[in-house]
């Protein structure tokens, strides 16, 4: 109860490494035969391509490098049973519907699901569909 399924694609690492790989995979159909057309050639335009394809492989690397976001963690889920009456009684009194209550029990125990805050306020003031 509680586990909140993140899809493995919409992790800012995920985009991250794959953002990485579509870099290293342009660099690497690339930047060979520009740098060997550079080599055999020696045109001022062949050299200057092969700098800068490799200047901006390194600038687009680097950059997508130190752009990673920090990895959001999920709060670990918190057992309903620990969760104090008096917090449940105090979302139930400062709020004015029991949808309030319940986001404003799952603000102050962050790791606490959608369905186990709405039960512990509807175990808290039963038979009301919104007060």
């Amino acid at each position: 109860m509680g586990e909140r399924n993140i899809e493995w694609y919409d992790r800012p690492a995920a985009k991250r490494a794959l953002l990485l790989l579509a870099a290293a995979a342009w660099a690497a159909i690339s930047l060979p035969s520009a740098v060997d057309r550079a080599l055999t050639e020696r045109t001022p335009w062949t050299v200057g391509m092969a700098t800068l394809g490799v200047v901006l492989a390194i600038v687009l690397v680097v950059s997508l490098w130190r752009r990673a976001e920090p990895v959001p963690t999920l709060p670990p889920a918190v057992d309903p049973a620990r969760v104090p009456t008096a917090d449940v009684d105090r979302a139930i009194s400062s709020t004015a519907s029991r949808v309030e209550a319940v986001s404003a029990l799952r603000a102050r125990h962050r790791g606490l699901g959608i369905a186990e805050a709405s039960l512990l306020v509807n175990d808290r003031h039963p038979g009301a569909v919104d007060y």
